[in-house]
């Protein structure tokens, strides 16, 4: 008989460190393409301020930090604490959320995603591009 293939927390945890790790040696564009896809899943964007924001709570935050140091570094996040919500959060803002946005939307793939979120009416899509003043292609 074969040995059950039950996975541990301590085996999920250590999936989700080694996936971390891998996406940190993504290249400019795969690192983009993540981005993009939780910013649109978990980002909060605020069109008038010209920013985005990652919440995080603080164990996450912990499991993600390598990937939220590449963020500070490529991209001009910075690092804060909503001590009342509990959480921690990354944010860009003003003229590094602008040319993060036009740098996701330069990118030809990244773009036909963002252009299909849009025409099944995702409002981060949107967003997105408003807080950049970018008019989607038609």
């Amino acid at each position: 008989m074969g040995r059950s293939s039950k996975s541990t927390p301590r085996d999920t945890v250590d999936k989700v460190v080694d996936d971390i790790e891998q996406v940190v040696k993504f290249d400019r564009k795969g690192f983009l393409a993540f981005l993009l896809i939780v910013i649109l899943n978990n980002g909060l964007i605020d069109t008038k301020n010209k920013s985005i924001r990652l919440n995080f709570n603080y164990r996450k935050y912990e499991l993600w930090r390598p990937i939220i140091e590449r963020m500070k570094r490529d991209f001009g996040f910075y690092e804060g604490e909503d001590k009342e919500r509990g959480v921690k959060y990354v944010e860009v803002s003003s003229d590094n959320a602008v040319a993060l946005v036009k740098e996701l939307y330069a990118e030809q793939d990244l773009r036909e995603l963002i252009d299909l979120a849009l025409s099944l009416g995702a409002d981060k899509a949107k967003q997105l591009l408003m807080l950049a003043n970018i008019q989607p292609e038609s």
